[in-house]
């Protein structure tokens, strides 16, 4: 049959981004950055679908959408949706898939914390077709949508902020008399680190390290990581009783500010909290 001419909106919508809440940047310059938003058919009707509304935000600004990997202005433009088709006279549907590449450095680089998003869905924009069509209410229209961003990026003090629980037990015998702080660096970074002790209460109680800085890894001709740079501290910090978390401040700076850094999902920055004991005999 024929579902005639119909319009459904979708949104106006607002998604919570939790990707960057640990981070904070003075400067955040991504190469490159992709949002691929991707619509599954299942009905059996032409469509078009017209984006309203494609955005990023945080508290302090919002930035739309641009263009698509075609040139067109993304805002206002109308995608055809084509149409389902059924195997045979039945299930299953042969839905068709259309996805839109949006060019999201700009929008991504303001480290934002929600997406913004509206749409108008247009079935038989152009009136009826010589197929037939038809809706299974069970299959409906769906949207989904992923991010690419190869991070590459210029930054400063890019800053990674990171909070572990800890438990360091005296047992009655045992006293601690020294403290270990093993930082590996595998990021082509210099970092500069601080640590914070904090009681189950989240109250600082003292601070291990403040502004130390740690040696970015050694790279090869290509700018490829070839060497972890490993960093040991002694402290003779002992007082452990009250500490329950750890909170890492790691922050980064691309030197030259002017070249672009790679970082691959085999990099990471790994730091390590050990004790060395010792132990009372008799009374």
């Amino acid at each position: 049959g024929y579902l005639g001419q119909d319009t459904i909106e979708f949104g106006p919508e607002i998604k919570e981004l939790t990707l960057f809440n640990k981070i904070t940047a003075d400067i955040f310059d991504l190469e490159e950055a992709d949002l691929k938003v991707k619509f599954e058919n299942f009905i059996g009707a032409d469509a078009t679908i017209q984006i309203n509304d494609f955005s990023t935000s945080n508290s302090n600004t919002t930035i739309s959408a641009g263009v698509d990997q075609n040139g067109n202005t993304i805002i206002g433009h109308n995608y055809t949706i084509d149409r389902a088709s059924l195997s045979g006279n039945g299930l299953p549907i042969n839905q068709t898939v259309t996805e839109i590449i949006i060019d999201a450095d700009e929008m991504l680089e303001i480290l934002p914390d929600k997406i913004n998003t509206q749409a108008t869905f247009y079935i038989n924009p152009n009136g009826q077709a010589s197929t037939d069509d038809f809706l299974y209410p069970e299959y409906p229209l769906n949207a989904s949508m992923n991010m690419e961003i190869p991070l590459s990026f210029i930054a400063k003090n890019l800053t990674l902020i990171d909070t572990t629980e800890i438990n360091i037990s005296n047992p009655e015998d045992l006293e601690i008399d020294q403290l270990f702080i093993t930082i590996k660096n595998g990021l082509p970074l210099d970092a500069n680190l601080k640590l914070i002790l904090l009681d189950n209460q989240n109250l600082v109680i003292d601070t291990l390290l403040a502004g130390t800085t740690i040696l970015a890894a050694s790279t090869d001709a290509n700018n490829l990581v070839s060497q972890i740079n490993t960093t040991s501290i002694q402290m003779n910090y002992t007082n452990f009783s009250n500490v329950k978390k750890l909170i890492s401040i790691a922050s980064f700076n691309s030197s030259p500010i002017n070249e672009f850094i790679g970082i691959y999902s085999d990099y990471e920055l790994d730091i390590t909290l050990s004790a060395k004991f010792k132990q009372t005999l008799g009374n």
